[in-house]
């Protein structure tokens, strides 16, 4: 009987750490902004790197012209419309 009883016990706590995380999950649904982002990846090709790929994220940036230099600039990104934007933060 005691077998039959830790049996139950690990059940539940499985259960209870599957609902745990459906519950999270609902709640950033409800909670977090969501947005579609086009993505382009790029595959280096040097052996130093290994199997690493990087993400480039397309987003809307007002303030970004072509033509101008910019240095390291940091950003903030924030969801408006359903459209990814990006903000110039002052950091410096």
């Amino acid at each position: 009987m005691k077998a039959f009883s830790r049996g139950v016990a690990v059940a539940v706590l499985h259960i209870l750490i599957v609902l745990s995380l459906g519950g999270k999950l609902l709640y950033d649904r409800a909670h977090r902004p969501r947005v579609w982002v086009r993505t382009g990846y790029i595959d280096p090709d040097l052996p130093v790197r290994g199997r690493y790929f990087t993400l480039r994220l397309q987003v809307d940036a007002p303030w970004f012209k072509p033509t101008a230099r910019y240095a390291t600039e940091d950003v903030q990104l924030s969801v408006e419309h359903g459209v990814l934007i990006a903000s110039k933060t002052d950091s410096h």
